[in-house]
């Protein structure tokens, strides 16, 4: 997944950086992401069937292209590979994400322990930065590594 996603938590923020891009800034245009729901305060060690069981209940997942499952992605802390309490599920319909908010947002779900914050996400847009841009790091002064500092034989 790329870009940046943005839900509204209360009267500030709440930001997740996907990769792919530079932060935007708060007045940029966010895309409604109509099919997909954010869900917070999720168990650390939640896993997707147990989403899938829970959220299925109120409609057709989307498949993913790449796993061939349905389409939940589960947020991990980097550092320690385990999970953050977010995730998004994404719906065949609009309809059924709206549904899904209506009948999780601010409940306790007993499979689950817990009760989940449910909302729609949204997307910045990508930014187009126009032209090449280098990501080797070596910005104009050639590729390859640096031999400054080793011990070289003369040939």
């Amino acid at each position: 997944m790329l870009g940046s996603y943005k839900t509204l938590v209360g009267n500030r923020h709440h930001l997740l950086f996907l990769g792919g891009g530079d932060q935007p800034d708060d007045d940029d245009e966010v895309e409604g992401q109509k099919d997909t729901i954010f869900i917070q305060n999720l168990p650390k060690n939640i896993t997707r069937d147990e989403l899938y069981d829970v959220f299925s209940e109120v409609g057709h997942l989307k498949s993913d292209q790449r796993s061939g499952g349905p389409k939940i992605w589960i947020f991990k802390d980097r550092m320690t590979g385990e999970g953050n309490g977010h995730a998004t599920v994404t719906y065949e319909h609009e309809k059924t994400a709206q549904k899904a908010i209506f009948k999780y947002n601010n409940q306790r779900i007993p499979s689950l322990g817990t009760v989940v914050k449910v909302q729609l996400t949204q997307r910045w847009p990508r930014r187009d930065f126009g032209g090449d841009r280098d990501f080797s790091g070596e910005h104009g002064r050639g590729g390859g590594y640096s031999r400054r500092g080793r011990d070289h034989k003369q040939l």
